[in-house]
Formats: C-alpha cells, sequence, structure tokens
C-alpha cells in the first residue's frame, strides 16, 4: 500500500533561519541569480557545508 505524501506549508519565522536561507540559495541559483553553490551561499551568509547539509 503506497502512503499518501503530505505537504505542509509553514510560516518562515517557525523555521530556523538556517532553512530559510538555504532556501533563499536554492531559489537564487533557479533564477540565474547565482551560477554556482558557493556564490548563492556567500550571498545569503551561509557556509557551503550548511547548504549541502540542510
Amino acid at each position: 500500500m503506497a502512503r499518501e505524501i503530505k505537504y505542509y506549508i509553514v510560516a518562515a519565522n517557525a523555521l530556523p533561519e538556517i532553512f530559510v536561507k538555504v532556501a533563499e540559495a536554492k531559489r537564487m541559483m533557479q533564477t540565474g541569480e547565482a551560477d554556482t553553490v558557493g556564490a548563492a551561499t556567500k550571498q545569503v551568509g551561509i557556509s557551503r557545508s550548511a547548504f549541502y547539509k540542510y
């Protein structure tokens, strides 16, 4: 029996700051504002290792 996938909408202020910054870095890469992970993480103020961890 397949499990049903559930999605939740969460207010950004309810999340740890690192999750918000990782999401912003990913958005920047998708929109072309940053070409690399290094550039995106530098712009949002997190390390590359934190980006990959979260």
